[in-house]
């Protein structure tokens, strides 16, 4: 017999049905919008010839956190573990592929130095066995192979000098926490947080080796005098330690690499008594990890 407690059963139960399609598809949908930009970035890297075979392990792992990350699912923190997840795998692929890809043509180079080296040191041999019988046109030849071989074996070594500065480039130096590079009071106005245009040259050779050595992060530690009150002081040495984390996202290190502190007046590197004094506590340091392994 049909009867109203009939009737809203049976609507409660449609509407229930109705209610986890509706919700999956939705969840679908933003899943793999979320997932595209990650999917983006492994495809990039599999389509570079020179990376897609230096890690073939860590770009497996990314392939597969990709996956997943990729599959629906009604559970959105899950769904955005995944992706991060899939996130952090592929910096891992791309960190890695870049890095074997530098040590390679590091051996590479220095491979071909060696073999430059043996070829001018037999080309010597043979020319000083020379008899002086044999036509001057052959010796004569013998000497430009040996100019062009010396040639060459200068640029590979050029080339290897190049490759180990593009590893350590960054004068810094070492302490407990780590290597240290020291930018001065020349990068900021008294008082002020915006770098001045003047000084961006300062910053440029620390982006340059953070790009290239994408295995490494810092931390940069803004410090001030004892002018003015512990609380501004604090703020804007904060404020400093950030404005050279802007300029560094913007030359293209990755935000996650950084991190800021602002320390005041509390670490001084000497007394506050005289102006000079205070213009070396005036300072951003920026520490230098060791390589991520």
């Amino acid at each position: 017999m049909l009867t109203y407690e009939n009737i809203y059963s049976h609507k409660t139960v449609i509407d229930c049905l109705k209610r986890p399609v509706n919700h999956f598809v939705y969840n679908y949908a933003a899943k793999i919008h979320r997932a595209d930009p990650v999917r983006a970035r492994l495809n990039s890297l599999e389509g570079n010839q020179n990376l897609a075979n230096m890690a073939p392990m860590a770009v497996r792992d990314a392939r597969t956190a990709v996956f997943n990350a990729e599959q629906p699912s009604k559970d959105p923190e899950l769904a955005d573990h995944l992706v991060f997840i899939a996130e952090r795998k592929v910096d891992i692929a791309q960190a890695e592929s870049q890095r074997r890809y530098l040590e390679q043509q590091r051996s590479e180079f220095i491979a071909e130095r060696d073999n430059m080296q043996l070829e001018a040191r037999i080309k010597e041999s043979e020319l000083a066995k020379l008899s002086a019988t044999q036509a001057k046109d052959e010796a004569a030849q013998a000497q430009q192979n040996l100019y062009y071989a010396k040639q060459e074996t200068a640029g590979a070594k050029q080339k290897v000098k190049d490759i180990q500065h593009q590893l350590d480039q960054l004068d810094a130096r070492n302490s407990a926490r780590g290597s240290v590079i020291t930018l001065g009071d020349v990068l900021f106005d008294f008082n002020k947080s915006d770098i001045k245009p003047a000084a961006i040259s300062h910053l440029a050779k620390l982006a340059t080796f953070l790009n290239t050595n994408i295995d490494r992060n810092i931390t940069i530690e803004g410090h001030t005098d004892n002018i003015g009150s512990k609380k501004f002081n604090l703020l804007l040495s904060q404020r400093r330690a950030d404005s050279i984390k802007d300029y560094l996202i913007g030359q293209g290190v990755a935000r996650g690499r950084i991190q800021t502190s602002g320390k005041g007046i509390s670490l001084p590197v000497i007394d506050n008594t005289t102006a000079d004094h205070r213009e070396q506590n005036r300072r951003v340091e920026v520490i230098i990890s060791e390589p991520v392994t």
